[in-house]
């Protein structure tokens, strides 16, 4: 069975998670803990350093605690899109797709929060509130349009962080997988070591290389909002395959070995099969690290 907790899986997690471990969120503060409610509520100084680039000074324990909040949310949503495909019998294929494709974008979402960085939007109010404890504390005026934004953040000191909120005019789903494969690319030189899990994802490297990152939003966007796909669904004419969210990775490698890298349709669709139960995976066993060690209760029991 493939192994996805190698040399580069201990230098992720060890690299990543140490600071989230002290934190464990309770179900009814996790609206409280996440990077919107963070900067809104516990700025402490901040900055305007480039065109449309905001600067958040927090308290670093308060950004962990956010952190912890945001990935047991989007340990849930990827988990219920698991569920919701091992009872897909009689989803149509373009529906099949779609409830795919959020399975893999909210596993890569996971391992983007647990890397300290990923998307947030700010409605018209929430980026007023923000603007406004900018103009405050830095006594200039400031303006922040809605929309989405790339959240990043770095350490000021042994106790304060700076959350960056950069305006993003892009499309979010598109943007994150963009990041997401240069993530990959960073996770793959993590170690020398070649063994089933560096040929599996150097294989999705190569499919994200060849259909371009954004194949996944694209061909989301086509089965979603194209009528010509509802009709191809009715008649059964989209390939779908749910074969592998409860199928032992044994199988699962072999059949990624085996896949067709070319520009037919039919292999689009099949490669993004193979994208969400590893990334789920590897999430996964993430998270559940960060579980066992912060002693986190929110869902335990309920999910493995």
């Amino acid at each position: 069975m493939i192994s996805i907790k190698g040399e580069r899986y201990i230098s992720f997690r060890n690299s990543t998670l140490p600071d989230l471990y002290p934190h464990k969120i309770k179900e009814d503060k996790l609206d409280y803990n996440n990077i919107r409610f963070l900067v809104e509520n516990h700025t402490i100084g901040g900055d305007t350093p480039a065109i449309q680039t905001y600067e958040f000074n927090v308290d670093s324990d308060k950004l962990f605690k956010a952190l912890a909040g945001e990935i047991e949310v989007f340990f849930l949503k990827q988990h219920l899109q698991k569920v919701n495909l091992a009872n897909s019998n009689n989803v149509d294929k373009t529906w099949l797709f779609v409830t795919n494709y959020y399975y893999a974008f909210y596993s890569a979402t996971l391992l983007l929060r647990m890397k300290r960085t990923g998307f947030i939007f700010l409605s018209r109010s929430e980026a007023n509130n923000l603007q406004n404890i900018l103009t405050a504390v830095t006594g200039s005026l400031v303006q922040m349009p809605e929309g989405g934004y790339l959240f990043t953040s770095e350490e000021v000191s042994s106790n304060q962080s700076k959350v960056i909120l950069k305006k993003d005019n892009g499309n979010t789903h598109s943007k994150t997988w963009i990041m997401f494969h240069d993530f990959l690319k960073e996770y793959l030189a993590l170690s020398d070591a070649q063994n089933d899990e560096y040929t599996a994802l150097k294989k999705i490297d190569h499919i994200f290389s060849i259909y371009q990152q954004t194949f996944l939003s694209t061909r989301r966007n086509a089965l979603n909002y194209q009528g010509i796909q509802a009709a191809k669904s009715i008649k059964s004419d989209l390939f779908g395959n749910t074969k592998y969210c409860n199928e032992e990775f044994g199988q699962l490698f072999k059949d990624l070995m085996s896949l067709q890298i070319t520009s037919n349709k039919k292999y689009v669709d099949e490669a993004a099969y193979f994208l969400a139960p590893i990334f789920a995976e590897l999430s996964r066993n993430l998270y559940l690290d960060y579980r066992e060690i912060s002693g986190s209760k929110i869902f335990k029991g309920k999910y493995k």
